[in-house]
């Protein structure tokens, strides 16, 4: 079943009594996880119900004609009306049945689960940091260019992703990863874009002429213009304005400056609105700083405990599995509120094998730091990549005399006074170290890191 299309089941047996032991309410839950996981159990109505939704639009039950066909044109079976009062054939109970039967294991749902907690690829749609999403949309459209930063895997794409999906729509941007150009010329590099900004312009058709991608070029190169001259100039006729946003151009740092200082000069386009996503890396910061003149920096900030636990309980719900407050702030201290720490955790949480194991719905602080004990070979190597983000995150993006205080923390807290303020900052920017206000201490953030950094040193 496609997880979107799970619901609560109506299934609930009796929950533990208040004044019941924690031996007697542990066994309750775990009564309760047996049962709804029993082979033998009958589907309620509301699971019956939702599968066959999902086995509707699947395809699985359709009409008896060509199964594609049922897929492309949206011919289902059944009305919603029809299904909420059962009104099917036995034949298709049948197949909802054997269907449930087959994905009510503890395998198949906390995969489903497991599968939601994303730990590599762009978030489209994403549900944190909203803030710096609103003040990078104000600059923007206060015609100012931004910079999106940040070290390794920290949300920076996701972000500008969303700015699209939250903000301009789609097919009012457009996005480039320039590790996919491998151009080493300017030249190079407008011919690349070239291609897709025709492309675009026909697309988009703002003008209500039809043209192909080749009808923009030939009508572009007759004026001899830059690409993204040519397109600043479309828009300002059509009282248009695009999102123009790009990433990985830290691969441009050591061996193409000149494409660097290119594409910050596109910020003179008065009618682009031009996000550049740049990590942040020690030995280049200088260069930056001298190239991207007139940006506004922001640093993707950690997450706020309130935005941890909306990333680990928003996957959660139509389930039956709930988190505590007490385990969502353990996960916010071990991760330091960076997203793809969290999700790691919680993939490793609803890992089947880890479900099994609790034999419950109810997720507390203790199970979270169950999944920490390092000594299992399975866990260390989930924490792989992560320890090699730190790795690099340490060797790149940190300067010697950065290090040099990551190395005191990791002794311990330390006094605010004993360190130069403008030296701490990079840190407190990039997420791994935080200041406490009150005992006016400077942190590492994020026991994760005190723990797997001190393994690579």
């Amino acid at each position: 079943m496609d997880f979107s299309e799970r619901q609560s089941s109506g299934f609930n047996p009796a929950a533990p009594k208040d004044d019941a032991t924690p031996d007697a309410r542990e066994m309750n839950m775990q009564e309760q996880f047996d049962a709804f996981f029993d082979s033998e159990r009958e589907p309620t109505q509301e699971e019956m119900q939702s599968m066959m939704r999902c086995l509707l639009k699947d395809g699985s039950i359709c009409y008896p004609f060509v199964l594609i066909q049922a897929k492309e044109k949206g011919n289902l079976k059944y009305s919603e009306e029809q299904v909420a009062q059962e009104q099917w054939d036995s034949s298709d109970v049948f197949i909802a049945r054997a269907a449930f039967e087959k994905e009510n294991t503890v395998d198949y749902y906390f995969r489903d689960i497991e599968g939601q907690y994303e730990c590599g690829r762009i978030i489209q749609d994403s549900i944190v940091r909203l803030d710096q999403e609103k003040a990078i949309v104000h600059d923007l459209e206060q015609g100012t260019p931004v910079l999106v930063r940040g070290n390794w895997r920290t949300g920076k794409s996701s972000m500008v992703a969303s700015l699209t999906k939250h903000e301009y729509g789609e097919g009012r941007d457009i996005r480039w990863s320039v590790d996919m150009f491998g151009a080493t010329s300017v030249s190079d590099f407008q011919e690349g874009c070239a291609y897709e900004i025709d492309g675009w312009i026909a697309e988009h058709g703002l003008d209500g002429k039809e043209k192909t991608g080749d009808d923009v070029r030939q009508e572009r190169e007759a004026e001899h213009m830059d690409p993204f001259a040519y397109l600043n100039r479309y828009l300002q006729e059509k009282k248009e304005t695009l999102l123009l946003s790009f990433d990985e151009v830290i691969v441009l740092a050591e061996k193409e400056e000149k494409l660097l200082r290119y594409i910050a000069s596109l910020q003179q386009y008065d009618h682009i609105k031009l996000a550049v996503v740049l990590h942040r890396y020690a030995a280049f910061e200088k260069n930056f700083a001298d190239i991207f003149q007139g940006f506004k920096t922001h640093y993707m900030r950690s997450l706020t405990i309130a935005e941890t636990g909306a990333l680990v309980r928003r996957p959660l719900e139509g389930t039956k599995v709930t988190v505590t407050d007490d385990a969502i702030a353990e996960i916010h201290a071990i991760s330091g509120g960076r997203p793809l720490e969290i999700n790691t955790l919680c993939y490793l949480v609803f890992d089947p094998k880890s479900a099994q194991k609790r034999r419950q719905f109810f997720v507390d602080r203790d199970d979270i730091l169950a999944e920490m004990d390092m000594s299992h070979w399975e866990r260390r190597d989930t924490w792989r990549n992560i320890r090699n983000n730190y790795e690099k995150v340490y060797s790149k993006s940190m300067n010697d005399e950065e290090r040099a205080i990551i190395d005191r923390l990791m002794q311990g807290e330390a006094p605010c006074a004993e360190f130069d303020a403008h030296m701490v900052q990079p840190l407190i920017d990039t997420t791994f170290v935080e200041r406490d206000e009150q005992r006016d201490v400077y942190r590492i953030n994020g026991t994760l890191f005190q723990t797997l950094h001190k393994e690579n040193v």
